[in-house]
């Protein structure tokens, strides 16, 4: 362990498995478990990240940290994310990244 400045609030702290203090740390279960739960409230097939992220007023770097952190296992199935390439939705499944199966199919050659 050593000390470090949390990437999220600055705070000094002792650093173990994370960049974030417990505090900040404590705070992103709190939001990942507040999205999950409106997400299965609304009893909808399909759900974009662009929905959550004005619901709950965070930018898409924090909802894709939630996301590759496995916070959203439980409504991964529920979700639909923007392509960081095209821009197309494409439901991700349990993979992690942004990258639609097409542009990745184009990436490969």
């Amino acid at each position: 362990m050593s000390l470090s400045n949390c990437k999220k609030c600055g705070k000094l702290f002792l650093k173990k498995n994370r960049d974030i203090c417990d505090a900040c740390y404590e705070a992103q279960n709190k939001l990942a478990e507040e999205i999950c739960n409106y997400v299965l409230s609304l009893n909808s097939e399909n759900v974009s990240m662009t929905d959550i992220m004005e619901k709950f007023n965070i930018n898409s770097r924090e909802f894709e940290t939630l996301f590759n952190s496995a916070k959203f296992v439980q409504i991964s199935d529920i979700l639909t994310v923007k392509c960081i390439r095209c821009g197309s939705e494409f439901k991700p499944g349990r993979k992690t990244g942004f990258i639609c199966d097409n542009c990745i199919k184009k990436l490969k050659l």
